[in-house]
């Protein structure tokens, strides 16, 4: 009896262990996802692209709640500075360009900004 117990304690201890690593796996791969990007720029377009002619309309620029949230003149701008040929439409090549810049805006910002950080903690 005391041999039985032993064992399934042991089994018990194994399944533990080897359900820890899992989860430490796991744990693992949601830190790695969340350097991801949260949507492709492919998929987004494709969703926008209410016709599938593969080009954005305004119209259906302005479909996405996330550009509504913004109003539509700010969309209307936005649209505009994407549409770099000017054929009001924006294909994919124009929309990720779009995205290209909005991310180098954004880095350099963030360069002002921790410079900005230094130059007021170095007057201190």
């Amino acid at each position: 009896m005391l041999r039985v117990l032993s064992r399934i304690l042991v089994v018990t201890v194994a399944c533990l262990v080897i359900a820890g690593v899992g989860f430490a796996a796991e744990k693992e791969k949601k830190k790695e996802g969340e350097k991801k990007p949260p949507f492709n720029i492919e998929d987004m377009f494709k969703k926008l692209d209410a016709d599938k002619d593969g080009k954005l309309s305004f119209k259906e620029y302005f479909a996405s709640p996330f550009v509504k949230k913004g109003g539509e003149e700010r969309a209307k701008q936005r649209f505009e500075k994407m549409d770099t040929n000017g054929d009001k439409s924006v294909s994919l090549e124009e929309f990720k360009a779009a995205f290209k810049r909005m991310e180098g805006e954004k880095k350099a910002e963030k360069k002002g900004e921790g410079k900005r950080k230094k130059k007021e903690g170095g007057d201190k």
